[in-house]
């Protein structure tokens, strides 16, 4: 029986490593945490006992390898989603406008739901024309190269288009900066996702937390097939015989022996692997440029209930989005709100009384004065890794290029999407299909 080692143990991890135990190898998960899911993980809160997410995800339709997933660990039910619906976005100085979408046939299902949004003027609205030629106009390469803004720009955008869709969207699918965000990646979440179709663009939330729904599902999972995850294990160092792994070495200095090693952990995590082989320096550097946008979230218990909705969209305002916990999760006893600040450079070392304000000053149009008698930051740092735009440094591919037996996985490495669920878990699929068959179908 081959045995795979896989380091870390977040969805990219895992689902190699449930993949892999699904087809009868030895699989073992080497997670320097306590607990699974990485970024997409929950900690129970010390006064109510309700799970608290590290971060709020919301799923698309077309997230297939992520249905997948969670289909092998039968826990696919507790993610539900809508085809059709309204979200209420609203300004700073209490605009407000509702973005739809209709069960109709693609592309109508999504743009006749922005033909109807007010946040601007009709002329503004009918300028999207623009953004779909230039999707048709630019390669792919040259998009690469190209920031949204940029791209947006050129397709003749406004800014008020940009600032109350544009930068909404890209914010919320890309988690950075228009600005650095290359706009190859947006063509890949307006083509393969809201654009597709009525199924692919379909918004999904998940009823339980994110450790229920992956790491302990991904545990029980490991555990029927006979696999192993240690929790608390720090990969050291890996072991190299020549062009071929062979294992890894611990912290505490124990050598575990594998066929084959996939490597499932950040890109600065990562680094520290690399750059102590010199067969593996290329990559190391490339590694070392990744960039991150940090993802900065705010969980407010309230004396009141604040709106009905799922959540609620908002431009100008330092949270962009809040979701009420209560509406869509399995537990009701759940009574928490979470905002949500994506690409959030100017909040990451902001205190929780000054986010507390901003989200007071984000809620105010909506809510008027919001009393919050608790609250709790979730700060993501590196929540994702893009290379630098306009650098030639790429995302690496899957399989190792320098040692055989060695793959990579994580939301970041090239898998042709952003960095998402959907991405991580692909990345995790491809690594232990090319195991398993040489190849990724």
């Amino acid at each position: 029986m081959k045995k795979v080692i896989i380091i870390g143990g977040g969805c990219a991890g895992l689902s190699a490593a449930t993949a892999l135990v699904e087809k009868g190898y030895q699989a073992t998960v080497f997670e320097k945490s306590r607990i699974l899911g990485g970024r997409t993980s929950s900690v129970a809160d010390p006064a109510t006992g309700e799970p608290v997410d590290n971060g709020q995800h919301m799923f698309l339709g077309c997230y297939n390898e992520t249905d997948r997933f969670l289909r092998r660990l039968g826990v696919d039910q507790h993610v539900k989603y809508r085809n059709a619906f309204s979200t209420l976005m609203i300004g700073l100085s209490g605009e407000k406008a509702f973005l739809q979408t209709y069960r109709l046939p693609a592309p109508l299902h999504l743009l006749l739901g922005y033909m109807q949004y007010r946040a601007f003027s009709m002329l503004e609205r009918f300028s999207i024309i623009h953004v779909v030629r230039g999707l048709k106009k630019y390669t792919d390469t040259q998009l690469a190269c190209m920031s949204c803004a940029e791209f947006l720009s050129r397709c003749k955008q406004s800014q008020t288009t940009q600032t109350r869709f544009w930068d909404l969207l890209i914010l919320a699918t890309l988690n950075v900066d228009p600005k650095r965000a290359p706009a190859d990646l947006l063509k890949v979440v307006l083509t393969q996702g809201f654009m597709a179709s009525c199924k692919d663009s379909a918004s999904g939330l998940a009823d339980v937390g994110l450790t229920e729904l992956f790491g302990d599902a991904a545990q029980a999972y490991m555990a029927k097939k006979g696999g192993s995850i240690r929790l608390r294990e720090t990969v050291s160092e890996l072991i190299l015989d020549h062009e071929k792994i062979k294992g890894v070495v611990l912290q505490n200095g124990e050598k575990v022996q594998a066929d084959y090693v996939i490597t499932a952990i950040a890109p600065n995590h990562l680094y520290r692997l690399l750059a102590k082989e010199s067969r593996l320096q290329t990559l190391a550097r490339n590694v070392k440029h990744m960039e991150s946008s940090p993802i900065v979230s705010l969980h407010i218990w309230t004396n009141r209930h604040l709106f009905d909705d799922a959540y609620v969209g908002f431009w100008d305002t330092p949270f962009h989005w809040v979701f009420r916990k209560q509406s869509f999760m399995q537990d009701q006893s759940v009574s928490h709100y979470t905002l949500v600040a994506s690409g959030a450079d100017d909040l990451i070392k902001k205190s929780t009384s000054d986010l507390i304000t901003m989200a007071k000053q984000t809620l105010a149009p909506l809510c008027g004065d919001v009393s919050i008698s608790r609250a709790k930051k979730s700060l993501m740092k590196n929540a994702t890794w893009l290379p630098p735009l306009g650098q030639n440094i790429v995302r690496p591919n899957i399989q190792s290029q320098d040692v055989k037996g060695l793959y990579y996985a994580g939301d970041w490495v090239d898998t042709g999407l952003p960095c998402t669920i959907e991405s991580a878990v692909k990345s995790g699929h491809m690594a232990a299909s090319y195991i398993i068959n040489q190849k990724f179908a």
